[in-house]
This record gives C-alpha cells, structure tokens and sequence, in this order.
C-alpha cells in the first residue's frame, strides 16, 4: 500500500478501500479510476493539486 500525501499535493497509488471510503477521495479531484471488487475499490492512481 502507498500512500503519498504532501502540503499541497497528493499522490495515491495502489490503494484498496472498502467501498463506503471511496466517496472521501473521489470528491478531491477528478483523474482517478476506480475498479469495483467484491464490495471493495482499488484506487488505481489518483494526483491532485490545490
């Protein structure tokens, strides 16, 4: 699992969450993709800027 979080910056790779979790990083930003798995997502790549 890594996960890469910076002042201003975020960089998520590789991330498995249960599926009520997802909402919280997909509201950031858009350019992330998502796989649904048996009730649970793998974050594949999200970067964002604010």
């Amino acid at each position: 699992m890594n996960h890469k979080i910076k002042t201003k910056q975020a960089v998520v790779n590789e991330i498995c969450l249960p599926y009520e979790e997802i909402e919280v990083f997909a509201n950031l930003e858009p350019g992330y993709l998502l796989q649904n798995e048996n009730d649970t997502a793998k974050i594949i790549q999200i970067n964002f800027k604010r």
